[in-house]
Parts: C-alpha cells; structure tokens; sequence
C-alpha cells in the first residue's frame, strides 16, 4: 500500500526513471518533457492503441518517420584511468523506448524469466505501485529550501521494474549463497565479456530466432527480437553496431541477448555431463562471469563453453581479465586496510547510538584533535599499495564521510557550538581523496558534504565562511583543470549558486577544454558558472553563439535528428541568455521536425515539436526561475544512491553509475 510518504508509480514514469544516464548534468532533464506527456496522455494513449493495432497485424513497427535518432554521445571516467562512452538518448528516443516497453513489456519480462539459467541481475515487474523514497524527516530537511523534491528524485533510478536476484556485484559477494559455495567448491574463475556493449551486433537479436543468418536479414514482423534489432538502431542512429551505454534499458536488453548465450552453454555442459549446483555453478552480473567447479578440469570446459556460445553472437571473452583461483575467493585484497582507515574517520564521528544515549550531545562531529595530516599520509599508502583499486577505495572513504555528515537529515548538528571550522578540516581530507579519482560519483559526494555543512556554516551569506570554501576550492583547482569535464559538469552548477569562481588560469584551461569537447550540454553549465561576472559571462556568450551557429549550419533539412548538431537545439532553443537572431534561427531547425500528418510516427513527432514550441523557460535544460535549489536535489538524489548504507555490516564496494551498478 502506498502513503503521502511514497511516490505513485505511472506508466510514463519509464522516461524519468530507465532512459537517462545517471552521469548528467543536474540541470538536464526529460522532467518537463514528463510533464507535457502526463498532461496529454490522450494523444500518447492513442499512439500506444495504433502500435499495438500493428503489433496485433504482426506489422513491422517502429520503422521510419521520426523514431530514428541519434544520442549525444560523451566519455567519463573508467576506473581510474579509463574512458566510458555515455549516452543521452533524444526525446524521440525515449517516446520510441516507451511504446516499445508498453507493446513488448509482458514478452520482455516472461523471456527474461524462462531464459534466466545463470542471470545475478534481470528485470522483474514491480508490483508495487509506490516508489518508497523518504522518510518523513528527509523530506522535511530537504525541502527547506528545496520544493520540489517529488517526482524528479525519481529520475536516473533504474527503478521502474525489480531487479532480481541482486542489486550489486557486492551484494551477490556477500551473500549466503556466496559463501556456500566458496565452502562447496574447489575451485573458482573470473571472466567478462570484452568491450560488451560496444560488442553487441543489433542483428544478432534477429539470430535468436533465425538460425541462419541470411534468412534474418529478410525477417520483418512485429516479433520482439526483430522489433529489438529496429529499436537498438532507431536509438543510436541507425547504427547497428553496439548498445549504447547509459540507459537502464539498455542493460535490460543486453540481459536478453546474454541469457540466449547462458541457455545454450547450459544446454551444452548437459550434454557433457556436467550437472549445474551438483558438479559446477555458473553466475553472470550483466558482462561478468563468476564460475565454481569442483575442479579445474571443468573450469576450463566451462570457459571454452562460453566463448563457443559467445562467439555464435559475435561476442569474445576478455582474455586479459581471465582469472582464476582455488578457495575461499578474496577478490578485494584492498578491503580490509581501507576498512581500518574507514573506522578512524568514522570515529571522528558520534554515531546516532549514542547520541541517542546522550540527552548532553546532539552534535554528530566530536570536538577531540583531527589529525589531518596522519589520515593523509595512511590513505596515500593505500594509493600506493593498490594503484588499480583507487577507484574503490575513494569510494569507500568518501562513502565513510558522506554517510556520517549525512545523518544530519535525522535532526542532528554537525557541531558543538563554535566548532564550526571543524567542517574544513573535513573538506580538506574530502578534497585530498577526491583528487586520486575525481570521478562523476565522487563529485556528488563531496558537493553533497558542503550542502549538509551549509546549513550551520551558511556559505553563501557568511562572508569569513564563504571566503574559507573558495580558498579550499581553489587550492584544489587542479582537480577540475585536469578532471574529465563531464564528471565534473555539476561543480559548474554548484559554483553559481555558491557564487564560487576559480583563479583566472584555471578557468582558461577549462574554458579551452570545453570548446574542444564540443558539447552542448558542458556549454550550457558553464554559461551559468560564468554569470559570477558580467564581463566574463559576456565573453563566454559571445563564443558559445558562434559554436551553435557553426554548428547548426552545418545541418540539413533532412532526417533533422540523425544530426549530432540537433543537441544544440534541444539544449538552447529556450535559452533566455542567447539573442533573438539566433533564437530565430534555432526555431526554424524545430520546424524541421515531422509533426504535419495522420501516421503514428508523425503523431509522436507532433508530440515533441508541440512541446518545444511552448516556448517554457525549462525544457530539457533547466536555465532558470525553476523552483527548486539544484545542489540540495542533486544531494537529495545522491543520498539515494549513497554507497556502504550497510557499511557497519562490512559491505564490499558498490559502484552506482550507467553501467557499473
């Protein structure tokens, strides 16, 4: 049963919650977009009757007209030295994505369950039609300054159908049937499929069914694997080699083409004689493979079962990351050091226990000596002892930060009274982490420590506390000189409403970095940083006009959304900062969008021309007058992916990101 407390689940609430990446700007969202749809869901009703009229024809759908798009395609931070490939689907996309899970959702969900041999994660419907969000004081802290904290905390979730079995790669490695069978079996491997997604060859949906690969390139019906093969390349221009990366849809879909591989090694270790939970266990998160057996013979039988059944799809085993050991298994050597770092910094803190036990303190941060420097020094032996585990352990110290500060929202202080400088010693050893992995996740991290602090420190009215902050910042500028720009693009955001600014030479190396990286959606976060200061904001502007006019130049009047320069409409065509000229001009590429006709597809492009002519302040991108404070949302929705929750129970790491959760 739902309450006030929980958020009711909607069909449409799949656009906020399955098609976005989790690594976005905070100030980008199909939130408004939701909002047009919920208001006219008649017409979106009676598009979703049409499609499932052709569906019920055995019509091949979602073919032409405006269902073909491409996404805005930008890198973050992999590992620690690595580059991801993100993507952010159009709003095209994203109404193709819908109808598709309303047409397809009941075979979609049924396949994944009778296919599912060794799946660790795959999709479930939710029966619950309650999103449980917040307790009632989280809401009530958040929303001191933030009003809208409803339906956009939703957004990036990945909520809208359970996942089952399990949520993480860690919750599987701590679990009971983890240990059970480190206890029943000998031996144990490790292995992924290489550069997965990337790998994933659309029409290989299409040899699910049709055996011979010939056949399958003639197959055009309305069933679910050829119609997959059509929406994987409507969503990425047209483009059938690869799965775009950050959509929880696209992990769903990837599970469907993953199980087909699963069912045939199961099938073929049968006919082997290798009886699955008797002589061997095979489990797979998404393009990880964890294998048991009894020995090592069977191991490599296995092994070779996957890469024959992998190979039949076009996919390879990565060679490199084969791993393989006798048990007990201890995959993260680093844990326990970094746990014993953990639990000084957690003792930093009063825990909420004894607060509880203690009617004389109500303040969380003790008054006792930091040693600040003494934490320095021991998590950079950690750096040094594990160079290709950094990423996990930032994560997990600044998990360890975060999560005390964050029991704040419970109705304690942070500090005694006049203890209050004690929040930039915290920074300071926050900031000296960060800096080893300045990625997306770590950045909602500490961005979200200063919020919490800001309620007793008020950076942005107490002049002695706001100049200690920027010094702080700048002090660390090198982080965002040489940080990948997407995973810091929320810094920009929270710089403007900190009315923070960096050192003239470090917005010089941003500001060429951002020119280079050409996206729209970088430019716009840095438009808004750089309104600190009419001269500079002016500047920016003056450039940043003469990149859309470059690029929007550079489109032509056909198949308007298959062209990469089509993002810089989507993001500015409401810009209330650019001139009219140029407004004008970016109008005129809307017009181009397919809305004049009676076909389905036309219908859908109405939906989106209509939407963007309403000429709304905010329509994907948030530029102003919104009635909530981005950087208590952004911490809002940090909270709710905020890793170790059950790090007194000595959880391993989680990862919460497009593709590593």
């Amino acid at each position: 049963m739902g309450s006030k407390n929980n958020i009711e689940r909607n069909k449409i609430d799949y656009i906020l919650t399955d098609i976005m990446p989790v690594e976005t700007s905070e100030l980008f969202s199909f939130g408004k977009f939701y909002e047009y749809l919920s208001e006219h869901h008649k017409e979106l009703n009676g598009i979703l009757e049409e499609l499932l009229k052709l569906k019920a024809r055995n019509v091949y759908m979602f073919n032409g007209g405006i269902w073909a798009s491409t996404p805005l395609k930008y890198n973050i931070l992999k590992g620690v030295n690595g580059a991801r490939e993100i993507n952010i689907v159009q709003p095209s996309s994203a109404l193709n994505i819908y109808f598709f899970i309303e047409c397809y959702q009941k075979e979609i969900l049924d396949y994944l369950e009778n296919n599912n041999r060794f799946s660790l994660r795959y999709h479930r419907k939710n029966n619950d039609l309650y999103y449980r969000c917040k307790s009632q004081k989280l809401t009530e802290y958040f929303s001191k300054t933030s009003r809208k904290v409803n339906k956009s905390i939703i957004q990036q979730t990945g909520a809208y159908f359970k996942i089952h079995k399990f949520n993480s790669v860690s919750s599987f490695t701590n679990s009971r049937l983890w240990q059970q069978c480190n206890f029943k079996y000998r031996y144990f491997a490790k292995v992924d499929y290489k550069a997965c997604f990337d790998s994933i060859y659309t029409h290989t949906y299409k040899w699910i069914i049709e055996r011979n690969t010939v056949d399958s390139k003639d197959a055009k019906n309305s069933n679910m694997l050829i119609v997959i093969d059509r929406i994987l390349q409507n969503i990425n221009g047209r483009s059938s080699n690869g799965l775009i990366v950050g959509p929880e849809f696209s992990r769903m879909i990837a599970e469907i083409l993953l199980q087909s591989i699963d069912k045939g090694v199961f099938e073929d270790l049968q006919l082997e004689g290798l009886i699955m939970k008797k002589d061997y266990r095979v489990f797979r998160y998404v393009d990880d493979i964890y294998i048991f057996a009894n020995n090592s013979n069977d191991i490599d039988r296995i092994v070779k079962t996957i890469e024959k059944n992998a190979q039949k799809y076009l996919l390879r085993l990565n060679e490199l990351k084969y791993f393989t050991t006798e048990t007990p298994v201890l995959l993260n050597k680093w844990i326990e050091k970094t746990r014993i770092l953990a639990d000084k910094i957690a003792a930093l803190f009063h825990n909420k226990k004894d607060l509880r036990d203690n009617d004389e303190c109500d303040y969380l941060v003790k008054n006792g000596y930091i040693s600040l420097e003494r934490l320095k020094d021991e998590f950079a032996i950690l750096m040094v002892d594990y160079p290709n585990d950094r990423r996990y352990i930032v994560s997990f110290i600044l998990s360890t930060l975060l999560n005390n500060i964050s029991n704040k929202k419970d109705g304690y202080k942070l500090f005694d009274t006049n203890k209050t400088g004690r929040a930039y010693i915290l920074l300071e050893l926050a900031f000296f982490v960060y800096s080893f992995c300045p990625c997306f996740e770590h950045s909602q991290k500490i961005i979200s420590m200063i919020v919490y602090f800001d309620d007793e420190l008020k950076f942005k009215d107490d002049e002695n506390n706001h100049n200690k902050l920027v010094n702080l910042i700048r002090r660390y500028a090198f982080i965002f000189e040489k940080a990948n720009l997407n995973d810091i693009c929320n810094w920009f955001i929270f710089f403007n409403e900190y009315n923070i600014s960096l050192l003239k030479n470090s917005e010089d190396v941003i500001y060429n970095r951002i020119i280079q990286e050409n996206n729209p959606i970088l430019w716009a976060n840095y438009l808004i940083y750089s309104r600190y200061n009419l001269k500079y904001n002016g500047e920016v502007l003056n450039k940043l006009e003469e990149v859309i006019s470059n690029n929007i130049m550079q489109m032509v009047a056909d198949e308007t959304l298959l062209q990469k320069e089509f993002w810089y409409v989507l993001i500015f065509v409401n810009c209330p900062y650019i001139s009219t000229s140029l407004k004008i001009k970016l109008k005129e590429k809307v017009n181009l969008i397919p809305h004049l006709g009676n076909d389905v597809e036309t219908k859908s492009g109405k939906l989106i021309y209509d939407f963007i002519s309403t000429n709304h302040l905010n329509l994907f991108f948030y530029w102003g007058y919104y009635n909530f404070d981005a950087c208590k949302q952004l911490t809002f929705r940090t909270y709710q992916r905020t890793l170790f929750k059950q790090y007194k129970n000595k959880r391993t790491v989680e990862l919460y990101g497009s593709l590593d959760s």
